[in-house]
């Protein structure tokens, strides 16, 4: 292999490990968290995380959000007010 080549070939190598550390890094710190919160609250940020993803790929990286997708988060939304009206009651 070229020495130039061999180069490239590390620098990916590298790279591409980098990757793979935040990644399990960023998993473990997800879970230790859940783990932490109430079931319910928990059950509530898996189902919201549809709902956060669209809102902030159209508020960071400005996306546009076809109509029908907003109308396929409804029904998450509507899961969402039982979990939101609980807590606010301290049930």
């Amino acid at each position: 292999m070229a020495p130039v080549l061999s180069c490239l070939v590390g620098r990916v190598r590298a790279r591409s490990q980098f990757r793979g550390s935040c990644l399990v890094v960023s998993n473990r710190t997800c879970i230790a968290g859940l783990a932490a919160l109430p079931l319910a609250e928990a059950s509530a940020i898996f189902y919201l995380a549809p709902v956060l993803l669209t809102a902030l790929s159209a508020l960071l990286l400005r996306e546009r959000v076809p109509t029908r997708d907003l109308g396929a988060l409804q029904p998450i939304r509507a899961k969402r007010q039982p979990v939101v009206r609980a807590r606010e009651h301290g049930v």
